[in-house]
């Protein structure tokens, strides 16, 4: 009875997995009943992960298409020229991958960066090699003040074009807290 329920699964296996091979022990069929559904296994893991990128990959492309229909409806209501619209849509998809890693860097760090101290991490070697934090460093111990000064930083990305500094500007109270 064993023998032909073992013989069922493999030859269900074989059918499944395309191949025309009959065993020709007990021993070959068990090892390759084993190895083909461990397999079967294996590629409907490596199947499922792949629907989920996508399944993913899905949902940022609706994200951004609906905002480039919000900014085509709202360019075409304004009456904005068509070149302004071209450098519109340019703009929106050259910055777009800038707002998916900064809205994935934010999850970081709100999930995962504090239990690890990621920012410390981050941040370390460039407070060592600036001269005015390297000398409190040496006075202090390293760990404290490394604590204390990425404690206040903010992690931000931000395109290319954005000021983010300007020399000779005092800043705004609102600037401050930023």
């Amino acid at each position: 009875m064993w023998f032909q329920y073992i013989n069922s699964i493999y030859h269900s296996v074989m059918l499944f997995g395309v191949n025309e091979m009959a065993s020709r022990t007990t021993f070959v069929l068990v090892c390759s009943s084993f190895i083909m559904l461990l397999s079967a296994m294996v590629n409907a893991n490596l199947i499922g992960q792949v629907a989920v990128l996508i399944g993913d990959m899905s949902k940022k492309s609706v994200k951004f298409q609906q905002q480039q229909d919000t900014a085509n409806t709202a360019m075409t209501n304004m009456q904005i020229t068509h070149i302004t619209r071209k450098k519109v849509r340019e703009y929106l998809l050259n910055t777009q991958s800038t707002q998916d890693q900064q809205e994935e860097l934010n999850d970081f760090l709100k999930n995962i960066s504090k239990k690890f101290n990621v920012s410390e991490h981050i941040f370390s070697d460039v407070l060592k090699l600036n001269s005015g934090f390297s000398q409190l460093i040496k006075n202090h111990e390293e760990s404290t003040v490394i604590q204390f000064i990425v404690r206040r930083f903010k992690i931000t990305l931000s395109t290319p074009e954005k000021e983010i500094v300007k020399q000779d500007k005092y800043l705004t109270e609102e600037e401050e807290k930023w």
